[in-house]
């Protein structure tokens, strides 16, 4: 039986779905360890119940949230002791550095460490994070510039994408947007209080555009939708949680643009978000900022939206106008072609990669 550790909501992490599927074409027994963040349903066989505040950011958060992090990890090398899984499957960077003297003693090269992001608990933790790289059977990123440990070792690349919708989404065309009313729609996380607000400000009345918000309520969502109230714009809706098998039908309905637009920091830098591969599948161009170096090489190499050199303080409707009218439309789908290309041809690396240690 292998054991996954998963530190989020099954809700909010789409890519296990990837692992169980092939383990379950393989014959081989599952049991997943979920950490019940949102207070919300789980299916796990086993869950650790705590509820975490999202969106703030200082020290008091910073120290509970590590905290937190040992909690978890203590629950889960209990289950582990206890079901004596033959190997593992651990998610995020972080689960692994708090895993470390158990993984290494425990389960040398039986394991596989899946990261998804940065955070600032691995570089605090460094020699962690490298003996845990270094005494995996396989590393897998999310993007390929993830490599923020100490060796020459290399990541196998897993996107955030679904293979079967990537591979499907090869034979749909996306629609010409339209001229002279552009809808854009956030899906999911915020990507950051601040530029957002600045987006609403500047878009907010102005009849060019639409700003659709969907995704669970959380500080910043919360604040943001209070800032457009309070203002009145009547040019931005705010919605709720959405059901993961609506997600490209959603954007395909009320999107022409996706906004990825995120806070510039270390921890974004190397990142590519969902809605990247999620806009993209549903064929929709994505807007997002310069600062972000894996997301804008990526959207600039495949034609796949508009990069914003900066969010300027007046005139950022103009700006983005002109950035739209300036796109070439059969650029941005033979963009997207080769993207879904790229995505499929390396999720079946990954498939053959997690077989071999699933049969190893």
């Amino acid at each position: 039986m292998i054991g996954l550790i998963v530190p989020a909501n099954l809700k909010y992490a789409p890519y296990v779905q990837q692992y169980l599927r092939c383990c379950q074409k393989e014959g081989v027994e599952t049991e997943i360890i979920s950490w019940n963040k949102f207070g919300m349903e789980e299916e796990s066989a086993h869950v650790f119940q705590c509820r975490v505040q999202t969106s703030k950011r200082d020290l008091f958060y910073g120290i509970g949230r590590f905290f937190t992090w040992v909690r978890f990890a203590g629950f889960a090398k209990g289950i582990c002791k206890k079901k004596k899984y033959d190997k593992l499957i651990l998610f995020t960077a972080q689960l692994g550095v708090f895993l470390e003297p158990f993984l290494v003693k425990q389960y040398p090269g039986k394991y596989l460490l899946d990261i998804r992001d940065d955070s600032p608990i691995v570089h605090l933790l460094q020699n962690r994070l490298n003996q845990v790289v270094n005494h995996a059977a396989e590393i897998v990123v999310s993007s390929p510039d993830f490599d923020f440990w100490e060796s020459d070792r290399k990541g196998c690349l897993c996107h955030n994408a679904e293979e079967d919708a990537a591979a499907n989404a090869l034979d749909s065309q996306p629609r010409p947007w339209s001229k002279g009313r552009y809808r854009i729609i956030s899906m999911g996380d915020l990507g950051g209080f601040e530029l957002n607000r600045r987006l609403v400000e500047a878009l907010g009345n102005d009849r060019r555009f639409s700003l659709l918000y969907i995704g669970r309520g959380n500080i910043e969502k919360n604040k943001l939708e209070e800032f457009s109230r309070t203002r009145g714009f009547d040019r931005v809706t705010f919605c709720g949680s959405y059901e993961k098998k609506d997600v490209y039908e959603t954007y395909q309905k009320h999107g022409d643009f996706v906004n990825i637009i995120r806070e510039k920091n270390r921890f974004n830098h190397y990142a590519l978000p969902n809605k990247l591969y999620e806009g993209t599948i549903a064929g929709l161009p994505v807007i997002t900022l310069k600062g972000n170096l894996s997301l804008t090489r990526m959207v600039r190499q495949y034609s796949l939206g508009i990069v914003l050199d900066e969010m300027p303080e007046s005139g950022l409707g103009d700006v983005l106008e002109k950035s739209i009218e300036s796109m070439d439309f059969i650029a941005y789908c033979q963009g997207r072609q080769e993207f879904l290309k790229m995505l499929t041809r390396d999720q079946k690396l990954f498939q053959s990669m997690l077989k071999s240690f699933i049969a190893g």
